[in-house]
């Protein structure tokens, strides 16, 4: 995630709610983040993260919403499509996932983890050849990427 877009909350506070986000604290990290949400409502690096948190608790329709409405606020915001991309996929809105994730690349053209989201999207649909060369592409772009490894 780029910090530096967001000029109101700190980084110490975006760090806390992640840090609780990535140790499966989901309630608490959803009260954190609803809190500063509250305080920042316009911060598409909080809703970023709150969709992130909805995902994790199976809440893809207000996950959604909110990648969503992080996009509307920074149209430019490539990981908030890749993450809308992700929550397309677990609701197995595989066309709407690729969509996204294509955005995602117009955005940042060597963006890692969508070309090997691509990648398990193409091979979800059956799409196996098509999935390799997203896989190569990604390890192309970053040789120690071992997710990629292993899905290729």
């Amino acid at each position: 995630m780029n910090l530096e877009k967001e000029k109101n909350t700190s980084q110490k506070d975006i760090k806390f709610i992640l840090d609780l986000l990535n140790s499966s604290k989901l309630d608490e990290a959803k009260k954190e983040v609803e809190k500063k949400i509250k305080k920042y409502p316009n911060s598409p690096i909080l809703l970023n993260i709150s969709g992130a948190i909805l995902t994790a608790q199976n809440k893809l329709d207000e996950a959604i919403e909110s990648y969503k409405n992080a996009i509307k606020i920074d149209p430019g915001y490539a990981q908030a499509y890749n993450n809308l991309g992700t929550t397309f996929h677990k609701a197995n809105k595989l066309n709407e996932a690729m969509d996204v994730y294509n955005q995602a690349i117009n955005l940042k053209k060597n963006f890692v983890e969508v070309y090997n989201n691509i990648g398990n999207l193409k091979c979800e649909m059956g799409k196996f050849l098509d999935s390799f060369s997203y896989f190569n592409k990604a390890v192309k772009i970053k040789p120690d990427y071992f997710e990629a490894y292993n899905n290729l």
